[in-house]
């Protein structure tokens, strides 16, 4: 999920997680206007094959949260407290917690797996303050995200204060372990570096700077050939810079979101998945 600040990015993935509490109340958006929320969140089946056109697999959920079906890892969930634990002590406290829904395994194993699967081994036992930002990051989603069951794994900014090298090597775990565990991740994001836009990121929701509106949503692919479809982008850029640079400005926000309403509504088969 891509846009400015003030776009509603956190409140749209806490909408969809149901950290606000119904689809039917009213969410406080930017501060300022109030909008009442409305639709309805669907999961599929758990199947390595399923078919997701076929309405039949999806299942309408009133909260992904309340059903245990996702976790939020917000940008700073190591409180204090955990802050005086290694990170294997932390990771067997927080293990211990949810065993109930970690399978038969040891928890011992699942310790270890996590931090395997996190390329924490080798700090495995120091104190949680001497990691470094991404270290910490990555414990953060340890024990938020991984040893917490779940079928979907928000992070809001996972890469916010992290260099580009570090941005693309977190995203690159959390990619894998996704994969690995057949999991569905949707992250926040402001600008990521174009290698890490292009190996990480499969699929792209925009929202504009002018009260959150849709200007795409997409694979990453479609939305690159949209940019540079309405004349927004060239092959030299960084489509992750050209997109914010877009939904910032308030001319070309407006353009972009009314673009896009046009370009789905005509080309509702577009190879490019516009829609």
């Amino acid at each position: 999920v891509f846009g400015p600040s003030g776009a509603g990015k956190t409140m749209l993935m806490d909408i969809l997680a149901g950290r606000v509490r119904s689809m039917q109340r009213t969410a406080h958006l930017r501060g300022s206007s109030w909008r009442r929320t409305s639709g309805a969140v669907e999961i599929t089946k758990v199947a390595d094959d399923i078919d997701a056109t076929n309405d039949a697999n999806w299942t309408r959920v009133n909260s992904l949260m309340d059903e245990q079906l996702a976790t939020f890892v917000e940008q700073d969930s190591i409180g204090p407290i955990a802050k005086t634990f290694t990170v294997r002590e932390l990771f067997t406290f927080t293990a211990n917690m949810f065993k109930g829904g970690l399978g038969d395994s040891p928890v011992e194993d699942i310790v270890n797996e996590t931090i395997e699967l996190l390329g924490l081994s080798q700090v495995s036992d120091s104190l949680v303050p001497s990691l470094s930002g991404g270290e910490r990051r990555r414990v953060a989603i340890g024990m938020d995200g991984l040893l917490v069951p779940a079928r979907v794994l928000f992070l809001d900014e996972p890469t916010s204060g992290l260099s580009s090298t570090d941005a693309l090597n977190l995203m690159t775990v959390i990619k894998d372990i996704a994969v690995r565990r057949n999991m569905t991740v949707i992250a926040t994001m402001h600008q990521p570096s174009v290698a890490l836009f292009r190996t990480c990121i499969d699929r792209v929701l925009l929202l504009s700077g002018q009260n959150g509106e849709l200007a795409f949503s997409g694979t990453r692919e479609g939305c690159e050939a949209f940019l540079k479809r309405i004349g927004m982008s060239s092959p030299h850029d960084n489509p992750a810079d050209v997109m914010i640079d877009v939904v910032s400005d308030d001319t070309l926000s407006i353009k972009c979101v009314s673009k896009y309403r046009t370009y789905s509504r005509r080309h509702p088969d577009d190879p490019f998945e516009a829609r």
